[in-house]
């Protein structure tokens, strides 16, 4: 968590610093540019922004205030504590949806008029993604003795001990939140379409690898997650809809997860 949260500090420094510039940019004609200005101009940032916050917070707060509120949850059943945290797990994606509602209809949408041309695109970017992460994973495995991921070690355990709370969480909650922000968030706040690719793959990978670290040698697993990550990042760049990464992100991941539940790969 100590992890997350300096990241999550280093990237809103980043950010601050890449405002600033903007601002200075876009004001180059030197017109005074006031609070309310400023909001309307950089709107869709700020919210992006804030989303991206709010997605490492939410569930912890959420969390939080249900003990603050004395609410006892030690002597409930299994079942009960997984709805619980589905319920939880779903008001984020509840208000990515809200904030985004006008994108998400717009992007759906427009599947219907150019789903030969996105197909065409998620098929070839999904296919080398496919290959670079299976290679890397490959190399990391058997070559480097590295043994899989600790994240993904600690997934296959969950999705043997709480089935269908992991794949509702697995195929469904994740894909979308980490799509909206990894890949929609991040490319209305990166202008630059290489740096948002990379910087989207790579911080897909960190959070994936840095929140069950058990050695620096885990970090190598930033590859193959950041590697789909940047696919993922290319095909919303090259269809400009979001739906379709979020698309292949739920039917990769729910690919895996009935795998591992029918034949505990």
């Amino acid at each position: 968590m100590l992890i997350i949260i300096s990241h999550f500090c280093k990237f809103t420094k980043l950010y601050n610093k890449y405002l600033k510039i903007r601002v200075i940019i876009d004001n180059k004609d030197g017109v005074e540019m006031n609070t309310t200005n400023f909001f309307k101009k950089y709107k869709k940032e700020l919210i992006a922004l804030s989303m991206y916050i709010l997605f490492f917070i939410i569930s912890d707060f959420l969390v939080a205030l249900i003990y603050v509120l004395g609410i006892d949850l030690t002597n409930t059943t299994s079942l009960t504590k997984q709805i619980i945290s589905l319920g939880i797990n779903l008001v984020f994606p509840i208000l990515l949806i809200i904030v985004y509602r006008k994108d998400l209809f717009n992007d759906l949408k427009k599947i219907k008029k150019n789903y030969k041309s996105y197909l065409e695109i998620v098929i070839t970017y999904y296919a080398i993604g496919l290959i670079g992460m299976v290679v890397s994973n490959y190399i990391l495995q058997f070559i480097l003795k590295l043994g899989i991921a600790t994240n993904e070690s600690s997934v296959r355990n969950l999705i043997n001990t709480i089935p269908i709370y992991m794949f509702v969480s697995a195929c469904i909650i994740a894909p979308f939140q980490e799509e909206m922000i990894f890949r929609k968030t991040f490319k209305d706040i990166f202008k630059n379409k290489i740096f948002y690719i990379v910087f989207s793959g790579f911080i897909f990978g960190a959070i994936h690898v840095v929140g069950s670290l058990s050695s620096y040698t885990d970090l190598l697993f930033i590859i193959p997650y950041g590697f789909l990550g940047s696919i993922f990042a290319l095909i919303y760049t090259k269809t400009d809809n979001i739906c379709m990464p979020i698309i292949i992100h739920l039917l990769h991941n729910t690919i895996l997860v009935m795998l591992q539940i029918g034949m505990g790969v």
